[in-house]
């Protein structure tokens, strides 16, 4: 048994006075375009939704992306952590507190001892001047 298809009719051109204004017919006028074709559904043909311009809202807020509204929610968190920060509210604020209270007490003993210490400098300067003197 033969399988035999056969091919639409060849469309025709027709040219009006100049070669370089060939008239196409259009899918409407063409022989072998059938209403199922046209009714088929294409998933991946996409057609954009059209609105009238008095149909459109100017007061509604436009909608962003997953990806922007995650942005900006970290840069909401990392202004709120700061601010709380700032304030010594969170755990790291607070050690940090801590340990600079630690720096500052311990540098104010390191004072105290080299100030302890230079008096007894000047006190022993003191009194080897004195001893010399006492010698001469």
């Amino acid at each position: 048994m033969l399988n035999i298809q056969v091919a639409p009719k060849a469309e025709v051109y027709e040219v009006k006075g100049n070669w370089n204004q060939l008239q196409v017919p259009s899918d409407s006028e063409s022989d072998y375009s059938s209403s199922s074709e046209d009714d088929m559904y294409n998933p991946t043909q996409m057609k954009g939704i059209t609105k009238k311009a008095g149909a459109i809202d100017l007061n509604a807020k436009p909608q962003l992306s997953r990806r922007e509204r995650e942005e900006i929610e970290k840069q909401r968190d990392a202004r709120r952590y700061q601010q709380l920060h700032a304030a010594g509210k969170t755990d790291e604020a607070q050690s940090d507190m801590a340990r600079l209270e630690q720096i500052r007490k311990k540098r104010a003993e390191d004072a105290a001892r080299r100030a302890m210490y230079e008096d007894d400098k000047e006190e022993e300067i003191a009194n080897k001047k004195k001893a010399l003197k006492g010698k001469k």
